[in-house]
Formats: structure tokens, C-alpha cells, sequence
């Protein structure tokens, strides 16, 4: 998470902005990548918040199951959700520190990093004389002479969203909660998908950084990636000239020779798992997720129209988002992770 100063005017304020931009998780991460970064939110101030939250994660886990079995078959989540605690709670888990971390463990992690660096910086800005509410007082200054906005970047949108929800310090840990919780929903789901894929004989997902250096170039791009589609599809839009592009195991070699061929700079990076997906199943599986949580007010953001700081969409324009907005932001999260293409 960081705080940027950008000038941006989509809703006719002309005042600077201090943006805080959550970014999504660029890496596969293993237990030891992660040691450094799980002490400090795991002994800090927000630890009984945060191991509240995370005791709980098991309850809204079953949900999912009884809404998608076949998650719970593919998913041994309860006991991945009982090692998160333990190594929370204890700095002990079974898990060795060499195996990748599934995603039903990374997401709450990226969240709850996010969110306490978030804090952290709050507290810088105000060393000597912190006010005694440091999100209020964000939310009074940007109502005043200070504009403050979050932006979130693909999985970044989960804590952007929480922030952008809070007007204290008690509605920060209620929406940092239930952007905890959604991590650990998409998580679940896209493991489950890794298995799936594997057992097939497809493979797990690989995602590679690809470029290009004119429109002739990308047009072929696109139609060498279209051909393999659903397989093989553009999961994020960075700008006019590059993009991450997600396939499975089984097409890489073919995959990779045929774009290097077109002329595109192609590099593996290290995410792992299907999210921006257009596959037909991926949306059936969403679609049910946004209906379970619909019925869950612990899985709700705010309110578009009772927004505390202003935040944007993943959806090409950047829309500011708002009351016109017909979804729930929670939707527009789980759709904007597991199925909508990001386009910055």
C-alpha cells in the first residue's frame, strides 16, 4: 500500500489528491517470504482484531461449501484456515517453510499487510500529536481543505473498498473484516480451480508480463491468445502496450513460442491461479458466491452512497464509484477478481 499525491479529476474537484493505491499480490509466496512480513501485523496493535477475525474465517468457509460442494472435495480448507490461525495466534503451524502458500491463506494475508501498512502510515503522518481516530480523521480533512481517495489495483480492490467504507477507527476493523473474509471466499475458489485443472491434465495456471511494440503486433497477440481462449485469455490491461496473460500448463511451451514468433515480449511471473477469467464455469461459481454473500450482511462494504472516502473501479474508465453503481460493492469486487478482465 502506498500514498500517492496525483492530480485526478473525475468527479470535478480540482484539488491535489493523496491517493492510497492497494496493490494487488505479484508473487507466489512460501511461508518464509512471508515470516517478515506476518510478525509485525501479528504482534501489533490490531492482533486481537486480527485473530477475531481470523477465528471466524472457518464459519463463512462452510458457506461456501454448502453452496459448492465440490469446493470442500477439492479444498481441504478447514484445516489450511486452522494452520492460518495457529501461525497467527502461536508463530506455529504444520506448514513447512518451503511450500507455496495456497491462496485461501494468501488472500487474508495481502489484506491484513495492506490494511496495517495502512495504519502505519496514518501514524507517520501524524507523529507528536495523533489525533485519537486516525481514519476519522482522514475522512474530516478530506472533507475540508484535504482530499483523500483510495484506489485499488486488481486484489488491491478488497482493501481499497474497506478504507473507502470506514469513517472510524471501528468501521476500518468492521470492513477490513469483511475484505478478509472475501480474500479467503476467492481464495477457496481458485484453489479449488488449480486442483480441477490439474486432475484433468490441463496443469495448474501460469501468468506471464507480455509487450508489445505496435498495434500490428497486438492484434496478433490477441488473436493467438483468442484461439486458446478459454484456456489461454488476457487477464489484466496494463496499458496500450502490455498486459498479463494466464494459461495452463499444457499450452505454455506452444503458447509462449507462438507469441514470441508475433514479436511480443513474453516473461513468467509468479502469480498463481485463475482470476479475471472468462470461463463459463468460473462465472457459474461467481455467480453463486455473490448470491451467498448477498444474504450475509458480514460480507457487505458500505453502501455506495454512504461512501467515507471517495475509491474507483477496475473497469477501463475508472469510474468514481457511486450510487449509480447498481451492484453492491461486494459484487463488484468478486466480479472484478473472478471473472471481469482488469483494464487500467
Amino acid at each position: 500500500m502506498t500514498g500517492n499525491k496525483l492530480q485526478i479529476k473525475p468527479d470535478n474537484d480540482s484539488r491535489e489528491s493523496t491517493v492510497f493505491l492497494f496493490g494487488p499480490h505479484v508473487a507466489t509466496f512460501t511461508k518464509q517470504s512471508m515470516e517478515t512480513l506476518i510478525r509485525p501485523i501479528s504482534q501489533g496493535p490490531f492482533r486481537d482484531w486480527i485473530l477475531d477475525t481470523i477465528s471466524g474465517l472457518p464459519t463463512y468457509l462452510n458457506g461456501l461449501n454448502s453452496i459448492r460442494p465440490e469446493v470442500a472435495r477439492a479444498v481441504p480448507g478447514s484445516s489450511q484456515l486452522a494452520d492460518l490461525d495457529s501461525w497467527l495466534r502461536h508463530g506455529a503451524t504444520d506448514i513447512t517453510s518451503e511450500s507455496t502458500l495456497p491462496s485461501i491463506i494468501v488472500g487474508p494475508l495481502v489484506v491484513l499487510i495492506q490494511l496495517t501498512q495502512y495504519w502505519h502510515y496514518l501514524e507517520l503522518l501524524h507523529q507528536g500529536q495523533p489525533p485519537a481516530d486516525l481514519q476519522a480523521s482522514v475522512v474530516a480533512a478530506s472533507k475540508s481543505d484535504s482530499k483523500f481517495e483510495t484506489l485499488g489495483f486488481c486484489f488491491g480492490l478488497l482493501g481499497a473498498l474497506s478504507v473507502a467504507s470506514a469513517s472510524n477507527r471501528q468501521d476500518f476493523q468492521k470492513y477490513g473484516a469483511t475484505a478478509v473474509r472475501l480474500a479467503m471466499l476467492i481464495g477457496a475458489l481458485v484453489d479449488a480451480r488449480e486442483v480441477w485443472d490439474k486432475t484433468s491434465g490441463k496443469g495448474g495456471s501460469i501468468s506471464f508480463a507480455i509487450a508489445w511494440l505496435d498495434s500490428k503486433q497486438a492484434s496478433e497477440v490477441r488473436r493467438i491468445i483468442d484461439a486458446r481462449s478459454p484456456d489461454a485469455y488476457i487477464a489484466v490491461l496494463y496499458d496500450e502496450a502490455r498486459a498479463t496473460v494466464t494459461t495452463s500448463e499444457s499450452t505454455v511451451p506452444l503458447l509462449v513460442k507462438q507469441l514470441r514468433a508475433a514479436g511480443a515480449i513474453v516473461a513468467e511471473i509468479g502469480i498463481k491461479g485463475r482470476i479475471h477469467s472468462p470461463d463459463a464455469d468460473r462465472k457459474i461459481d461467481t455467480d453463486a458466491l455473490v448470491q451467498f454473500c448477498s444474504s450475509m450482511p458480514d460480507l457487505q462494504y458500505a453502501v455506495t452512497a454512504n461512501l467515507a472516502l471517495p475509491t474507483y473501479d477496475n473497469r477501463g474508465n475508472g469510474d468514481l464509484v457511486s450510487s449509480k453503481h447498481q451492484e453492491s460493492m461486494t459484487e463488484m469486487v468478486l466480479r472484478s477478481i473472478l471473472v471481469d478482465q482488469c483494464n487500467w
